[in-house]
């Protein structure tokens, strides 16, 4: 599992060091049109039988859905005159959706996938079972004979009941990380697969010189990040947050640090507003650090944290150096 914390080491002089978001590539709350609402402009195009649908997660609090009918030529698919995103072919990425199928009603069918039109044997693929066994998720990954060939692996939990759950993946390095309902499911490891850059990206569906594969239910809420999502990210999907509630689509930085005459450290970041931060502090950058304050209210887009002097914890007018830790 991928474990992520937002960190600043701050030195007096001013220098800065700290680590990035998550980018939103795309994203898509399916409320009637299938735009990017992250900026981005990659936008789809729903292909055949879908329509938009009342049914929705209940956690969401309304909105619209999109349903599949399931029969060929119905799928959405990503930026169809630019070649997709390729997500799948950075080292990095996660996606998250809700889903809503019966696993015994599909068979082998496709909730997210990418591909090539002008190879039909490259594919990045999460679906239902293939023989329609159960409602396990299915991961299919290929670009070769067998041997290179992540096939049919399956999760324990069963997203495809009949009912709405969330499902949310992260890639590293060819280790992919599942999450159903916010909670780690398993990894799967398909390091034996060559690299390939896919043409298509689509849900509901495979789109290679046709398209096949397609989803009878419904999905909702679709992001792609283009690198590794927490898992307590990934939490607050599942219990309904938006995928522009997690952080900025740009990289966490530190916009301002000052340290004045009577040696007070001052930083401002770009932050998240209402949320709540913990601010935290070492010598030496070994554990443990000392606790500054552990519920630090966003003042908005940007926050700023002061350390005084005197402080019992950590005076800054003693020590030569001290660097901070910012978490959410």
């Amino acid at each position: 599992m991928i474990n992520k914390t937002t960190l600043l080491a701050s030195l007096l002089s001013g220098a800065a060091l700290c680590t990035t978001h998550a980018t939103l590539l795309a994203y898509y709350p399916l409320n009637g049109d299938f735009n990017d609402a992250s900026g981005n402009g990659n936008d789809g195009v729903f292909m055949g039988g879908t329509n938009y649908s009342d049914d929705t997660p209940a956690v969401l609090n309304g909105g619209k859905s999109v349903a599949f009918d399931g029969l060929p030529g119905t799928y959405g698919v990503i930026q169809p005159d630019a070649d997709g995103l390729a997500i799948t072919a950075l080292p990095i990425f996660s996606g998250s959706m809700w889903v809503k199928g019966l696993g015994t009603a599909n068979s082998d069918d496709r909730i997210f996938s990418e591909g090539l039109s002008a190879n039909n044997n490259p594919l990045f693929n999460i679906g239902t079972h293939n023989s329609s066994a159960n409602g396990a998720l299915d991961i299919y990954i290929r670009n070769g004979s067998g041997a290179e060939t992540l096939g049919h692996e399956y999760t324990t939990a069963e997203p495809f009941d009949g009912t709405w759950h969330h499902v949310a993946w992260v890639n590293n390095g060819k280790l992919l990380d599942v999450f159903i309902d916010g909670v780690f499911d398993r990894q799967f490891d398909y390091s034996r697969v060559p690299d390939f850059t896919p043409t298509n990206t689509t849900i509901g569906g495979i789109l290679r010189a046709s398209d096949c594969c397609n989803f009878l239910g419904s999905i909702d809420e679709f992001a792609l990040w283009d690198n590794a999502l927490t898992a307590a990210e990934i939490t607050q999907l599942a219990a309904g947050a938006s995928p522009l509630s997690l952080g900025n689509t740009s990289p966490f930085e530190i916009t301002a640090i000052i340290r004045d005459s009577d040696g007070n450290i001052t930083f401002t970041w770009n932050s998240i507003p209402d949320t709540t931060y913990g601010v935290w502090t070492s010598l030496d950058l070994k554990e443990p650090w000392i606790e500054l304050d552990d519920s630090f209210l966003s003042e908005g887009d940007q926050t700023t944290f002061t350390l005084e002097t005197g402080n019992p914890a950590l005076d800054p007018a003693i020590e030569p150096r001290i660097f901070f830790r910012v978490t959410r």
